[in-house]
């Protein structure tokens, strides 16, 4: 029993050893931080969004939209394609 309880003191020591050895190598492997890239970008501009239509028929969250934009009869039409799925156990 004593010699189980060695071989896990051991290994949770060395389990703690590589944890430190991988947290190193990450930080030697960081080149520049989020905030710092952040800081050197652009503001993004202003953008004035306005209702046009209010879609019917979606009772639920939507999860996920996509928009396309087709070419039908010469003119520019956009379909947004919206959708929730929920699975039942």
């Amino acid at each position: 029993m004593n010699d189980i309880m060695e071989r896990i003191a051991f290994t949770r020591k060395e389990v703690e050893h590589l944890k430190e050895k991988i947290r190193q190598k990450k930080i030697s492997l960081y080149d520049t931080s989020l905030k710092k890239v952040a800081n050197e970008l652009e503001p993004l501009p202003h953008v004035d969004m306005k209702v046009r239509r209010t879609l019917k028929g979606h009772l639920a969250k939507i999860y996920a939209m996509h928009w396309t934009q087709f070419w039908i009869q010469r003119k520019n039409k956009t379909f947004i394609q919206a959708s929730f799925q929920m699975q039942w156990s």
